[in-house]
């Protein structure tokens, strides 16, 4: 299944914007934690077509399908065909843990979502991208698998005295240097070190507005976080540094992530594996491949089902499709076992 985003043509500021969104997922290959733009394009409707489809979608009130352009009996859309995410947002996922103390925390389960988020926000900056609007609402879950979305406000990465816009994003996650407009990748970093603090520290949901905003201009980690999880409290003021040059990058945060199998409650090899333990689906349809599954052996995270993969045109007919029956792990293994060693790249 898939979803469709529609922007109505009133909105130039936003329907630029999301055009641009569409644009950029497009160009970038699949990976299982980025969401993927499947098709765009821009169509009319009366409306009475705008109602009747309604009919059919029956979307959330708070779903951007609701608004019809005021005193219009007809309007132009952009139209954007993605994947399909209907497990909710990393937000309400926390929202939902407000009253577990840092004791209580599933360590396991906090570090295969921020891990998967790590992943997803990588694979943007390689191709020469940078989020610039990382927080845990644009961050959705299909299945238990994390899809990093919403692309609207991305940016190339900097380079000599080329200047990106002030403050793009939202403000409560912007790092101290985009409100000068001179940044580079590690704006990501930082949102990401605000992300594994609120995975870390259920309590802050209660006001995420102060949460946020103490531990932005303090960097004091609370004692219960700290003492339990040394590491992961090491971590996070990394990321927040006010330095972008002394935030890690992605090879010194897979370097820390080594070490912390140490708190998780499976075995070193077992934390491995969780950690790379993505679901894969197929990269036309979307279905979630369980048995047979078809990968590309040129592309690194390019899957199709049967189905898709007998059809013409889905893939380029010079790359060869390996039939594999076994679960892959995202280290390239075919054999049903990883090797042991995460990897960012």
């Amino acid at each position: 299944m898939t979803a469709l985003k529609l922007i109505p043509f009133d909105n130039r500021k936003t329907i630029q914007q999301t055009l641009e969104e569409a644009e950029k997922l497009s160009k970038i290959k699949p990976h299982p934690a980025v969401i993927r733009c499947l098709d765009f394009w821009t169509d009319s409707f009366t409306k009475a077509e705008y109602q009747q489809f309604l009919k059919l979608i029956k979307p959330n009130k708070d779903d951007i399908f609701c608004d019809f352009p005021l005193n219009s009996n007809a309007a132009g859309f952009l139209c954007i065909q993605m994947e399909l995410c209907g497990n909710g947002n990393l937000r309400n996922w926390l929202k939902k843990r407000t009253t577990l103390s840092v004791a209580e925390v599933d360590f396991t389960e906090c570090i295969k979502i921020f891990f998967q988020v790590a992943k997803g926000i990588e694979h943007i900056h390689n191709h020469g991208l940078i989020h610039r609007d990382l927080k845990p609402g644009n961050i959705l879950f299909k299945g238990t698998q994390v899809k990093v979305s919403d692309l609207g406000y991305s940016a190339t990465h900097y380079s000599g005295d080329y200047a990106h816009t002030k403050n793009a994003g939202a403000c409560l996650y912007q790092a101290p240097e985009q409100a000068y407009g001179r940044y580079g990748k590690a704006v990501d970093y930082y949102a990401l070190g605000l992300i594994l603090y609120e995975l870390f520290y259920p309590a802050g949901q209660k006001n995420v507005g102060e949460m946020i905003t103490e531990i932005k201009y303090s960097r004091n980690i609370p004692t219960d976080l700290e003492s339990k999880f040394p590491e992961i409290a090491m971590l996070i003021k990394s990321l927040l540094s006010v330095d972008a040059n002394h935030r890690p990058n992605a090879e010194e945060i897979q370097k820390q992530m080594e070490k912390w199998a140490a708190f998780s409650t499976l075995s070193h090899d077992a934390f491995q594996r969780t950690l790379n333990d993505f679901a894969l689906d197929c990269q036309r349809c979307g279905k979630v491949l369980t048995d047979v599954r078809f990968k590309c052996s040129i592309c690194p995270d390019f899957f199709l089902c049967q189905e898709c993969e007998d059809m013409e045109g889905v893939h380029p007919t010079d790359h060869d499709m390996i039939k594999i029956k076994t679960p892959v792990p995202l280290n390239g293994s075919t054999n049903g076992r990883g090797s042991g060693k995460a990897s960012l790249q």
